[in-house]
């Protein structure tokens, strides 16, 4: 008579990853789990974004190094009308701004 006992020794590891990974995107909680890994990513330090260093001084800065749309903080946005506003025209404004990724 053999001994044909179920044992989790003998599942591959392939199957537990498709497993988790399954319970994630079928409870719509793999959003989640990909932004948690990305921030642990970043706060590692293995990906460093190449941005130009500003000086910490009081000194003026050299506007070369910024991009014109960071110096001015203005770019235009839709309303939910459709109109176009400029961002500058909200100071002092309360903004929901809903950015979607894909």
């Amino acid at each position: 008579m053999t001994n044909n006992k179920f044992s989790f020794r003998n599942v591959p590891g392939w199957v537990y990853t498709l497993v988790i990974f399954g319970f994630l995107y079928l409870s719509g909680l793999h959003t989640e789990a990909i932004g948690q890994v990305q921030r642990v990513l970043l706060a590692t330090g293995i990906m460093k974004p190449d941005l130009p260093e500003i000086p910490a001084s009081n000194t003026s800065i050299d506007k070369t190094l910024i991009p014109e749309a960071m110096v001015t903080n203005d770019f235009l946005l839709q309303d939910l009308q459709g109109n176009t506003i400029k961002f500058s025209s909200l100071k002092n404004k309360v903004i929901f701004m809903n950015i979607w990724a894909t």
